[in-house]
């Protein structure tokens, strides 16, 4: 650029590069040779040039994606003792003397806890002959008795340290080491929008570009040639031996044709019919219909704005480079894919499986649909696949199995559409991966036995599925440093050996399953920074659980821990107050309501601590107030016996009555019938004399002087024996005699109320006959002794038949009475 503004001519300019890149290469004169007849009387000589320089470039590098120096590797060994001054100490790897790494030459250093070490690599200023800036490749190994790994500070503008107060300084960003062994590539981003444009404050970043970049400037690349990079163990207990590989990695502006027709046609089928305008941008939608559709999800976007504005058809096979989200390497070969939220749509097409040199195919958040090609996952080179965001659909495919090695690394399937069982034949293949998402998809069934087989993975990722069983499958990940399993129905407990599978455990989130029982301590896991166990079925109290987690929580990474909507109860544990007040400025969420701690003795508020800190705890509850028993005698018999109590009460379906018979003691199942009685139920062999009883509402918050202080009654009752009354044992062969007996009694009286009836009939019929019917109305009204009328009395007294052919009634004069008849 200097030289063009002197107003040199071009030949010359394009000349002294590539005579720049040949003797950096220690070049034969010689090889310029055709690269200056290519110069003359040719204005068009730029390609010509860079075709010649990639064919020098290919003749004598084994490794086309790596520069590295001509002097031979030595494999050097560091050894970073205890009383090692690695800041002032002056010694090689001391921040006044960092070593100089070689691009591609691999070093090991043995950390002690507390310990540092600082290094640098050159080279960042030394453009290819096409005018590419060398990107980083960060490689490690780390071989240690405990589970600690260490973290690496990055800049290009300096030194990072590390404060006596082991805070971390002067770093642009920093990579914790989740897994043992691993890569990350630090890419470039065409929009500046990347590690090498980053002014600090960009944070830890997975590989890959940075999604948004706090202080982003110009390209450090072009002001610092050398990178400082700072490794510590500042966290660890346990020494460590790492092993590092710094390489310089350079892509090419030159594409083969036949996968630059693949890239076309992909355009062609899967953006151009709803190519974007020519000025519309995707952010400026965002923000226009924010306000009343909030944040857009790119699988939405209207358009796809993936090479907007240009002409695609006319692109070459020198224009690699210009094609947004494509890496070629030296050969030409598409080496990675980058098309995140661009707006792809519809299925990938069929020549797709012609690009077999992918190693990066990262196209999340489009509205790709369809199912996974399987050229992809049967790919023996392939090191990160990310379609994450999508449409696709259908069962996870298996990878072809074959004699060659996968490499992959990294899978990413979150947020589409799979549904089946998780296929065990993934974790057969792809033996190296070492971090999992297939999270938000319809996956469902029980984890595979085969996932055993991933014990490199170090991330795993498998919430908000329908998965079912238990999580003893994986109990053989020992590198599992982040698990998300959210949002399904497992079910059991999680106990002490459980725990101690996963030394490493950075992040645990099991919330919203099933899980039951007590908890275990967490004492094992001592690199455990966010725990979230919410919306279970965990109970019992917690105690000394989380003494070591809240110890871990001021190293200087933000922390979490959520118990909310389980039945944890007992007394708020202090630890909780650690969390706070010791470690506050690292723990950013404590979320514990939801459960049943009980109230301090007050039974209306938490203890004095918790509520000084003016921090959410939820509601305490209040244990049971008892004031008096209804019946304070019980009589065993063959009844069941309840003792009702009267007081307050919080209703649960939980509470337990405890019964004490001197130094034996009893529980039976409270049932709480309103919030000022329940019934305890009085077990049948309780022994006679007095005894007491008290009630819980959950666990063993049972009303005591502890729990209650003054306000504690005490509930004392008596314990009677019922003499039981003489019994009969009877053979089923009695019983079935005495049943049928009584059918032939019951039989034998109404035959003979039959008979009676029968006989009373023929009587009657027999009177009729006669003349003398036995119903017949009065003849002589006025003589019927009830009407009072004696005309025609017996001065004698005699009797008077009143009735013509009766004796329904007899008057007797002398004693004025009526008499019934005979």
């Amino acid at each position: 650029g200097r030289l063009r503004d002197e107003k040199k001519n071009v030949y010359e300019v394009m000349l002294l590069v590539a005579f720049a890149e040949a003797l950096r290469r220690g070049a034969l004169v010689k090889e310029l040779i055709p690269l200056v007849h290519n110069t003359q009387g040719n204005s068009n000589f730029v390609l010509p040039l860079e075709k010649d320089i990639v064919a020098m470039r290919k003749e004598d590098d084994s490794n086309p994606k790596r520069r590295v120096l001509d002097e031979a590797c030595e494999n050097e060994m560091f050894t970073v003792s205890s009383n090692l001054d690695t800041r002032y100490g002056g010694h090689e790897g001391s921040y006044l003397n960092p070593y100089e790494a070689k691009a591609g030459c691999s070093f090991s250093v043995e950390l002690n806890p507390g310990k540092h070490f600082y290094s640098s690599i050159s080279g960042f200023q030394q453009r290819a002959a096409d005018g590419n800036q060398p990107m980083l490749q960060y490689s490690w190994s780390v071989t240690s008795t405990g589970s600690e790994t260490p973290l690496a500070l990055f800049s290009l503008r300096g030194i990072p340290t590390i404060s006596e107060q082991d805070i971390p300084d002067g770093f642009d960003w920093y990579l914790w080491h989740l897994n043992r062994d691993g890569s990350e590539l630090f890419r470039e981003d065409d929009e500046e929008i990347d590690y090498y444009h980053c002014w600090g404050g960009c944070g830890y970043e997975r590989e890959g570009l940075l999604e948004t970049c706090g202080a982003c400037g110009v390209d450090l690349r072009s002001r610092f040639d050398t990178m400082y990079i700072t490794l510590t163990a500042y966290s660890a207990t346990e020494p460590m031996v790492v092993t590092i590989t710094y390489d310089l990695i350079y892509t090419s502006n030159y594409i083969l044709p036949e996968e630059l027709q693949v890239i076309k046609t992909m355009y062609n089928e899967m953006c151009q019919p709803w190519a974007a305008p020519e000025d519309w941008v995707w952010e400026n939608y965002q923000l226009i219909n924010s306000e009343a559709q909030g944040e857009r999800d790119t699988r939405t976007k209207p358009y796809c704005d993936w090479m907007q504005s240009m002409q695609v058809e006319d692109l070459s096979t020198g224009d690699c480079k210009i094609i947004p989200g494509v890496v070629c390497d030296a050969d030409g070969h598409v080496s990675e894919l980058l098309l995140d939220s661009v707006g792809l749509r519809g299925q990938f097409p069929t020549t797709f499986s012609t690009l077999k040199h992918i190693t990066f195919l990262e196209l999340p958040s489009n509205q790709i649909s369809g199912s996974i090609p399987q050229g992809i996952f049967s790919s023996s080179i392939i090191e990160r696949i990310d379609l994450s965001n999508n449409f696709l659909d259908g069962n996870l495919p298996c990878p072809q199995e074959d004699d060659s090695s996968s490499q992959l690394k990294e899978l990413l399937l979150f947020s589409n559409y799979f549904s089946g069982d998780i296929p065990g034949c993934l974790f057969k293949r792809f033996t190296e991966l070492s971090y999992l998402d297939l999270s938000r998809n319809f996956l469902q069934g029980s984890l595979p036995n085969e996932i055993r087989l991933a014990t490199n993975l170090g991330g795993l990722y498998i919430d908000h599925l329908g998965l079912v069983g238990s999580l003893d499958a994986l109990q053989q990940l020992s590198s599992l440093s982040n698990l998300d399993a959210s949002h399904n129905y497992f079910r059991g407990s999680i106990d002490a050996e459980f725990l101690e599978a996963f030394p490493r455990l950075y992040e645990l989130d099991l919330s919203w399953n099933l899980l039951n029982g007590t908890l275990p301590a967490f004492d094992k896991n001592i690199n455990l920074r966010r725990l979230d166990l919410s919306h279970n079925e965990f109970s019992g109290s917690i105690t000394d659980q989380f003494n070591v987690f809240a110890a871990q929580q001021d190293r200087g990474v933000l922390s979490s821990l959520n118990l909310a909507d389980n039945n944890f109860c007992g007394t708020l544990p202090e630890v909780f107050y650690d969390l706070l007040l010791d470690a506050h400025f690292f723990v950013y969420e404590l979320d514990v309501s939801r459960n049943q701690f009980r109230c301090s003795v007050s039974n209306t508020f938490f203890p004095a601590w918790a509520t000084v800190l003016l921090h959410d705890f939820g509601k305490c509850i209040p244990v049971p107030e008892m004031k008096y028993l209804e019946n304070d005698i019980i009589v065993l018999g063959e009844n069941t016996q309840y003792l009702y109590i009267y007081g307050e009460f919080t209703l649960s379906t939980q509470g337990t009555c405890k019964f004490e018979f001197g130094s034996i003691t009893a529980t039976t199942p409270a049932i709480f019938e309103s919030s000022s009685r329940v019934a305890c139920l009085v077990p049948s062999d309780a022994p006679i004399g007095q005894a007491t009883v008290t009630i819980a509402s959950y666990c063993e918050d049972y009303a005591s002087t502890e729990t209650l202080g003054d306000n504690f009654v005490p509930m004392t009752f008596q314990i009677l024996q019922q003499t039981p009354a003489p019994t009969y044992i009877r053979s089923s062969t009695s019983k079935k005699s005495e049943s049928n007996q009584g059918a032939v009694i019951g039989g034998s009286i109404a035959a003979v109320i039959a008979l009676i009836f029968l006989i009373f009939i023929c009587y009657i019929l027999g009177r009729e006959r006669q003349g003398k019917p036995i119903f017949q109305p009065n003849k002589i009204q006025q003589r019927n002794p009830i009407h009072r009328n004696y005309q025609d009395e017996d001065e004698e007294g005699i009797n008077l038949d009143i009735v013509s052919g009766g004796d329904a009634f007899n008057y007797k004069e002398n004693n004025n009475s009526i008499s019934e008849p005979a």
